[in-house]
């Protein structure tokens, strides 16, 4: 899990980091290429706060909630190339922060699913750091691409590769694991009353 958190945030906030830079290189004012992160925010906090109530459902669910759209963050960043638009650049970022609203959002959740309540401490600050290390070395590669290749676009292949290797390692490394423990839940017991 923390290798596929590691892969995952490498991308996403390599994503952010040159997303107006990107735009400007496209051709698309400083103004507008501003108001795209400002309208992201919309997406990413609704999802936040509609999948964290589904992500309640159970573990499967939450599984579902956190795997798919990482797959979902990955495609929309691997095909950025194609958003030469600021409009396209709008429905882009809807696409990418309603995944990634959804990720943050069953975070929690999923790390006490996988490793218990009991060993949830030791796990948060595992997960937290690669998630901090993962947080600055992601865009700093992702710039090094992009100086190395001349275009923010490879940069963004970078990142979305990143992600979608993260959530490929998290569904064939921990999918079974989780399967195995939904299903070995014992009903609770019920005491049957006879009636005369």
């Amino acid at each position: 899990g923390i290798n596929a958190e590691y892969m995952g945030t490498t991308g996403f906030m390599s994503t952010y980091t040159h997303l107006q830079a990107y735009q400007e290189s496209k051709g698309i004012s400083k103004q507008n290429a501003s108001w795209t992160l400002a309208i992201s925010g919309i997406g990413n906090a609704l999802a936040r706060v509609i999948m964290g109530y589904l992500g309640d459902l159970g573990p499967r669910t939450r599984f579902s909630l956190f795997c798919l759209p990482l797959l979902g963050a990955a495609f929309s960043v691997l095909i950025i190339p194609a958003h030469p638009t600021w409009e396209m650049f709008l429905v882009w970022i809807t696409v990418f922060d309603i995944t990634s609203g959804t990720i943050i959002s069953v975070y929690a959740a999923m790390l006490v699913d996988f490793v218990g309540l009991e060993n949830l401490a030791a796990c948060s600050g595992l997960f937290f750091s690669s998630q901090a290390i993962a947080q600055g070395l992601g865009p700093i590669i992702a710039g090094y691409i992009r100086d190395a290749g001349g275009d923010y676009m490879y940069s963004y292949i970078f990142c979305g590769s990143c992600m979608a290797a993260g959530a490929l390692v998290m569904v064939l490394s921990l999918r079974e694991r989780l399967t195995r423990a939904f299903y070995q839940k014992e009903p609770p017991e019920v005491e049957l009353q006879e009636t005369g």
